[in-house]
């Protein structure tokens, strides 16, 4: 049934890459600070605190900048700014913490964007499905939705693990720092840095395939009433 909803197939293949970029960048963000900036613990938490800082303080503004231009071209604005911030991480080097804790702050503000507007699209595409078909389906929607969030997820962990594997990055225990090879510390920056920026941008291709209006969906409604 989803299937047949084009605007909905869209906006979840949209979603599967950026959540890949997201979990690819959190779960390497620890080690990119342990072993390519050298930060420390109390370092890389206030990275989180200020990426969450940003987060929060651009909601309101990803709102207005939506109801101003619509909201994919907001969206498409919150992308490519996460993608953008995130390539600027190939910048810092060992001790630059200042540098890294200012694109953590700037990536926040980005990432507030990919979780509102694309949350904010999927109601959309259930009123586009009830206008076709007369049946509301929402618990089927949400359904899939987060099956595809978990699922992507796990996936892209297991990836940047296994990315990590293969460039030969070190085990270490609890407290210890491992002196890492130069292949892993390759790695290490590709799935924090790279990684991330590619699969936004590609998530792009089918955000700009994604035609669903506001002016559409009242369309359909009055077509529906009359």
């Amino acid at each position: 049934m989803t299937l047949r909803n084009r605007p909905f197939m869209l906006l979840v293949m949209t979603k599967i890459l950026q959540l890949t970029g997201v979990t690819a960048f959190s779960a390497g963000l620890a080690f990119f600070a342990q072993y390519v900036v050298q930060m420390t613990g109390a370092q890389l938490g206030m990275f989180f605190g200020l990426f969450s800082l940003g987060t929060i303080l651009s909601l309101p503004v990803w709102v207005w900048h939506s109801r101003r231009v619509g909201k994919k071209p907001a969206y498409f604005l919150a992308v490519c700014l996460f993608a953008l911030f995130d390539l600027c991480l190939l910048i810092p080097g060992q001790g630059d913490v200042g540098l890294v804790l200012g694109l953590g702050f700037a990536i926040g503000i980005a990432g507030g964007g990919l979780i509102l507007l694309g949350v904010s699209m999927l109601p959309d595409t259930i009123d586009y499905d009830y206008h076709l078909t007369g049946q509301r389906r929402e618990g089927i929607y949400a359904g899939v939705w987060s099956t595809i969030e978990k699922g992507s997820a796990a996936i892209a962990t297991l990836f940047a693990g296994a990315i990590l594997s293969w460039a030969g990055y070190l085990k270490t225990r609890a407290g210890e720092v491992a002196c890492q090879p130069e292949a892993a510390l390759s790695a290490i920056t590709f799935n924090v840095a790279i990684l991330p920026a590619i699969v936004m941008i590609l998530s792009l291709l089918f955000l700009y395939r994604y035609d669903l209006t506001r002016e559409q969906l009242a369309a359909m409604a009055k077509k529906r009433a009359v």
